[in-house]
């Protein structure tokens, strides 16, 4: 089960260092699950935050409650997509807003084109199983600090080492030696086991375009070698 934080369902900017003050009543439990296939619904793209667009645009102009407003055409960052609403990263704030008030799904489409059957079907739940797709590292995309003082920013390289029983990285921070928890989504995983299942594929191909070959030019020699054996009798 992976846990996500669920924001206040009001039409209102909210500040994004607040949000740690949530009260454990506002959180929302999304389960994880091992089925993959292509989602075709936000309610169904809820449920695989690695398949999450990082970006969407607004289509039309929206006034909220505390006097700020978002035009149409502006581009931001997503946070979080729930069943009803998605919430959206203004920098400073966040904010709900309708998923046919932007371009998810089609932002949706054009990145499950880019993806193979099996790059779709893989989930995390699915990857805990499947270590030869694990990589050997990989990059945060969210800041973090340690009880330390020791600071680890964003696009910091990490050693895998494996999933914790509730889902989350076991991550070997290189310059520090420290070892820290992160959720899947705040890092590049599954788009480099996504990378290997291509380049596994990739290596599939090229190796049957060669046994073809191969045989092929066994065939083209054994039978040179026959009509020559018939013309000699």
């Amino acid at each position: 089960m992976a846990l996500y934080l669920a924001y206040s369902e009001g039409a209102i900017m909210t500040k994004s260092r607040t949000l740690i003050l949530v009260s454990a009543l506002s959180m929302l439990l999304v389960w994880e699950t091992a089925a993959g296939g292509p989602p075709t619904t936000v309610e169904e793209l809820a449920g695989r935050p690695e398949l999450w667009p990082q970006k969407v645009t607004v289509r039309k102009d929206i006034e909220f409650s505390d006097g700020t407003s978002i035009k149409y055409g502006q581009v931001f960052k997503v946070q979080e997509i729930r069943t009803a609403d998605i919430v959206l990263n203004e920098g400073s704030n966040y904010f709900p807003i309708l998923p046919e008030e932007t371009d998810i799904m089609e932002r949706l489409s054009i990145l499950l084109s880019t993806m193979t059957p099996e790059q779709i079907d893989l989930t995390p739940l699915a990857l805990r199983n499947r270590s030869e797709l694990w990589p050997l590292s990989v990059m945060s995309k969210v800041d973090m600090s340690l009880e330390d003082g020791v600071n680890l920013p964003a696009v910091s390289e990490f050693n895998f080492r494996g999933f914790n029983p509730d889902g989350s990285l076991v991550l070997y921070a290189r310059e520090s030696g420290a070892v820290v928890a992160m959720d899947v989504i705040h890092t590049d995983l599954m788009a480099r086991a996504r990378e290997h299942i291509e380049h596994t594929s990739k290596q599939v191909l090229e190796l049957n375009k060669h046994i073809d070959s191969v045989v092929f030019e066994r065939t083209k020699a054994e039978l040179a070698l026959r009509v020559a054996h018939e013309v000699r009798n």
